[in-house]
């Protein structure tokens, strides 16, 4: 305890210094620069269980891990960040990400948020990987994110060797989400999923606005309607098995698609919970993923499927943009295939939220003082200047030159 204590005044001071910086490194006396890289070892190195991949899931109680992917980690929102970190120390769920930016940024605001909010508390092992392999100038959107997820499936497969994957829940989240569902949700859908059975993949429903269901690329209804719009198909004609009302135009809006899964979904909770096996308020779907999805692991890590697409079948669901169809249909389309009694189902009441009219905050914005600075003094990426309102902006060559408006939480 006495050695955490000094090492947390050690932080403070360190804090303290960094308030006090000119902005120009060369006016430093040496003595400051030595003690910011120091302070800044012993900080990170006090957290042994972060990026320590060699401690990554050995506890055999671990029954739910988290898997994000996001491609630029100053990106994360403060909400996102929060949920994160509630899951990793609250709820001991390991936590593993890829990314290909700016994953050091992530993990030095993790830390500073978990030694805010949880000074005393161990928590589960966090691995943030880097996603450093390198792609044709002519891969696709879909060919980036279909790598991406095959290689964290191949990373989580090998920590989870011998273990019974039937009784293991997998997390799986897009991390570039304005905000999650609550912990409580998540946790609760997973712990059921695990005890209770009844279905292998349930996935969020996605939102942007007030009411609008955003993922229609991923959404498929059974028996086999493809919500997604006719005009952004690569075939732009309804199948002979799907249900022309319920595919998203003119006359059957997004806002519609929400309101018809909410009705079904308090249909299901409303009938006789004898007769109930999915979960209260879940839609069977033939494929869905809505920004974060619940799989059981004996599913997700099946690999005689893959997200990656090897079957003409699958090209009935390909948009006109890139001529293929979104990685979350080829596997479950996979999964239904090679065993039919697969159940997967949309939880209407299990919300992420994909945008907002409101300006994003970013997390990295709340730490500017920390990334910033250092960021200046030790490579001179960051630029600082005062908006027209007086608020200190940020414009960061290590987020594409975005501007970044400082705020507290």
């Amino acid at each position: 305890m006495l050695i955490m204590r000094r090492l947390d005044d050690v932080q403070c001071l360190r804090m303290k210094v960094l308030h006090s910086l000119p902005l120009h490194p060369s006016t430093l006396p040496p003595f400051y620069l030595l003690f910011l890289l120091l302070s800044r070892f012993l900080f990170i190195s006090s957290v042994p269980d972060v990026q320590n991949k060699d401690l990554f899931l050995l506890d055999d109680n671990n029954s739910i891990i988290f898997a994000g992917i996001i491609k630029n980690m100053a990106d994360i929102s403060v909400n996102v960040l929060k949920f994160i970190t509630r899951l990793n120390c609250e709820r001991d769920v390991p936590v593993h990400i890829v990314a290909s930016e700016n994953e050091d940024v992530f993990v030095k605001m993790y830390v500073m948020l978990r030694n805010e909010l949880y000074p005393s508390r161990a928590c589960a092992p966090l691995l943030v990987v880097k996603d450093s392999e390198s792609m044709s100038f002519n891969d696709s959107r879909i060919d980036r994110i279909t790598r991406v997820r095959e290689f964290q499936r191949g990373e989580i497969a090998s920590v989870l060797t011998g273990k019974d994957l039937n009784n293991v829940a997998i997390i799986l989240a897009d991390l570039d989400l304005v905000e999650m569902p609550t912990v409580e949700k998540v946790m609760g859908e997973a712990s059921n999923m695990l005890n209770h059975g009844g279905v292998d993949v349930l996935c969020s429903a996605g939102i942007y606005g007030n009411s609008s269901y955003y993922d229609l690329f991923a959404t498929i209804l059974l028996p086999d309607t493809f919500v997604y719009r006719l005009e952004s198909r690569m075939i732009g004609e309804a199948g002979p098995d799907e249900d022309k009302s319920l595919i998203v135009g003119e006359s059957f809006s997004r806002e519609d698609l929400l309101a018809w899964f909410i009705q079904k979904g308090q249909r299901s909770a409303a009938s006789d919970p004898s007769d109930q096996i999915l979960p209260a308020m879940a839609v069977p779907v033939r494929s869905c993923f809505g920004g974060l999805a619940l799989y059981r692991a004996e599913k997700w890590l099946n690999f005689r499927c893959k997200y990656t697409n090897s079957d003409a079948i699958n090209n009935k669901y390909a948009n006109q943009k890139n001529g293929q169809p979104c990685e979350h249909v080829v596997l479950h389309n996979c999964l239904k295939m090679i065993e039919p009694t697969t159940v997967i189902a949309v939880q209407p009441d299990m919300r992420t939220i994909w945008h907002r009219a409101i300006e994003i905050q970013y997390a990295v914005s709340k730490f500017v003082d920390l990334a910033s600075t250092e960021d200046r003094l030790l490579r001179g990426r960051i630029l600082t200047n005062s908006g027209e309102d007086g608020k200190r902006l940020l414009v960061s060559t290590s987020t594409g030159g975005r501007l970044l408006r400082h705020r507290n939480f």
